[in-house]
């Protein structure tokens, strides 16, 4: 991702993170990591940009946005999470959008997946 350099970032006054649907996710502590060195330099390019990161209720997820934002807490960006993309839009200070309106996020907790138990076949390389 190169974000640095890049004439359409120059414009940009807000970041929305739309992770509210994601009931399970592959990225790990490390990827978060890289995220962050990522966003330095577009950070130096623009630095007065409010990142919102919309999220569910529950607790899927909210410990990797949580450490993204312990991270982020070294960047110039404002940035917050929210359970709402209402809340999330006037923190920006703009109007929601028709596609982000009425939309209800779940609280209720996941349920496991079904194959949770089942066993993972251990990988080698490739072969």
């Amino acid at each position: 991702m190169e974000l640095a350099g890049d004439e359409r970032f120059d414009e940009v006054d807000f970041v929305l993170g739309d992770w509210a649907h994601y009931l399970r996710s592959s990225v790990n502590a490390e990827d978060i990591k890289a995220l962050v060195a990522v966003m330095k330099p577009a950070c130096m390019v623009r630095p007065k940009v409010k990142n919102a990161t919309v999220i569910r209720p529950d607790a899927s997820g909210n410990a990797l946005v949580a450490f993204y934002k312990m991270l982020a807490d070294d960047l110039p960006w404002e940035y917050d999470i929210y359970h709402s993309f209402d809340d999330a839009y006037a923190w920006f200070g703009i109007p929601t959008p028709d596609y982000h309106k009425n939309i209800t996020l779940s609280s209720k907790p996941l349920a496991a997946p079904s194959n949770t138990h089942a066993p993972v076949p251990e990988t080698k390389g490739s072969q």
